[in-house]
């Protein structure tokens, strides 16, 4: 049964969230994006290697509006955003939830260096309409008003793991190292974006052409959670739907479910022009700003099954 005790979330922290989305939305609006809503119900959906989304009908809950949003890239528009739900199975902890809400946007002709500064004026506004200046998260603190760091995945993994992925990639040490002993010494006492990730940690990215070893790849991450993932994007639909098969060859050897290729999708990316595009956990900013140690505490009724 109800009881008033049943909410985790008291109204204050509501109204402040409600505050911190408002801001993103300003700030896109104020840069000259469009909001665009999308389907969460799809027929197709995105092959990738660790995430699962849920089945649903005939289709798919999407983990991203991603599928569609490249759509209308190749459409025509240019500056676009969607901010709403998201799903992805078995996903269930402090700083997951199966369902979460998520900022994505995507400028046609735009690179790396122009998804930083979106990152950090985005930030900086939720920041001001949370009313802080610095994050508190897991024990460690970040200052949000001095600036951000930038650097490489090889350069972190050599400070904190002690041996270079993109020199000698080693799939399952990375994925343990990244977990244990890189992520969590990452964006604090400032906040830090990770960029030139391993090729094959970024399958819808495009390659550097500098150095086809690594990608077009950023992250965001304040007091070791990461709150952003972006690329420029990959815009060759041959090359896409190659790596699409090597994901679900990979999914099927070790028995995951494989979905069959997105074909829709990848007619649309012949079209896309360059682009640039950028995912922010909504929730994680949030519970980020408010100094909340679990997603629970800020989001109006949590999912069934808490910790």
């Amino acid at each position: 049964m109800w009881s008033a005790s049943s909410s985790r979330t008291s109204p204050a922290v509501l109204r402040r969230r409600h505050g911190i989305l408002r801001s993103l939305r300003g700030w896109l609006d104020a840069a000259g994006f469009v909001e665009v809503e999308v389907p969460v119900l799809w027929h197709e959906v995105l092959p990738e290697e660790h995430i699962e989304p849920p089945r649903c009908d005939r289709g798919w809950l999407l983990p991203s509006p991603e599928i569609h949003m490249k759509r209308l890239l190749a459409e025509g528009h240019e500056r676009i955003y969607a901010l709403g739900p998201c799903f992805r199975s078995g996903e269930r902890g402090r700083r997951h939830h199966p369902e979460f809400r998520m900022l994505e946007w995507y400028r046609a002709g735009a690179d790396l260096d122009t998804l930083a500064r979106d990152v950090c004026g985005l930030v900086a506004a939720a920041a001001a309409a949370a009313g802080v200046e610095r994050a508190c998260w897991g024990g460690r603190e970040a200052a949000l008003t001095a600036g951000w760091d930038r650097r490489g995945v090889a350069e972190m993994f050599r400070r904190h793991a002690n041996w270079d992925p993109v020199a000698a990639w080693d799939a399952e040490r990375f994925t343990e190292d990244m977990a244990t002993r890189v992520e969590p010494a990452l964006g604090w006492p400032r906040p830090l974006l990770l960029d030139a990730w391993p090729a094959a940690e970024a399958s819808l990215a495009r390659l550097d052409p500098g150095d086809p070893r690594v990608a077009r790849r950023l992250e965001a991450y304040v007091c070791g959670l990461e709150l952003c993932n972006g690329f420029e994007e990959l815009a060759d639909a041959q090359l896409q739907r190659r790596r699409f098969e090597e994901v679900l060859e990979r999914r099927r050897a070790r028995g995951a479910p494989a979905a069959d290729l997105p074909r829709g999708f990848l007619a649309a990316l012949a079209h896309m022009p360059p682009a640039a595009g950028m995912a922010l956990g909504v929730d994680r900013l949030v519970m980020l700003l408010l100094g909340e140690e679990h997603l629970d505490r800020v989001v109006a009724i949590p999912p069934d099954g808490g910790p």
